[in-house]
């Protein structure tokens, strides 16, 4: 049987919103690797679920995962409605990435002799 990932994080805000971080911890045996990182506009329920996500996109392969948050369960409907914003700015953040990708080739393309 294959060894679990154990994925240990947090997130924390000073005010809310205001400054924040998030954390993680990646263990497999006796493997491993700290991420973190931070917003100067932020929630607290924001670095918590941007901590998992995060912990989650660095595995490089499926994998068995215990996942540890400090995210209380009292506030679930509010980390949902956190969840879906995130989401939801990664998905403009991604289109508007596309979009100067496609809008900077068209510019690249015309500029260059037929």
């Amino acid at each position: 049987m294959t060894q679990a990932i154990e994925i240990f994080t947090d997130g924390a805000c000073k005010g809310n919103p205001g400054p924040g971080g998030w954390g993680v911890l990646l263990r497999l045996g006796e493997h491993e690797k700290r991420l973190y990182g931070g917003e100067l506009e932020t929630t607290n329920n924001r670095m918590e679920l941007l901590a998992a996500i995060r912990g989650l996109e660095a595995l490089k392969r499926p994998a068995s995962v215990v996942l540890t948050t400090e995210l209380p369960v009292r506030n679930e409907g509010r980390a949902r409605v956190d969840a879906q914003l995130e989401k939801t700015r990664l998905e403009n953040r991604q289109q508007a990435a596309g979009k100067e990708r496609r809008s900077l080739a068209a510019t690249r393309c015309a500029g260059q002799p037929a």
